[in-house]
């Protein structure tokens, strides 16, 4: 499930031509963090899918498998 989430995050932020450094800072948190997350090697709690979905313009749910 981590991949899944960690990939719609990754192909979002790539629409949208952010790096993942911006979109970092968006979420108000560090790029390897977000590099984690969109690898899959990082378990995303429900506050850090909440700021990605708000920094990337999406509802929560858009980010869910």
């Amino acid at each position: 499930m981590n991949e899944l989430v960690g990939s719609k995050i990754r192909a979002r932020r790539i629409r949208l031509r952010l790096t993942q450094t911006e979109l970092a800072d968006k979420m108000l948190t560090i790029q390897s963090k977000v590099s984690r997350i969109e690898s899959g090697k990082e378990i995303i709690s429900v506050e850090t899918l909440l700021a990605a979905a708000v920094a990337l313009g999406v509802s929560p749910g858009r980010l869910l498998p």
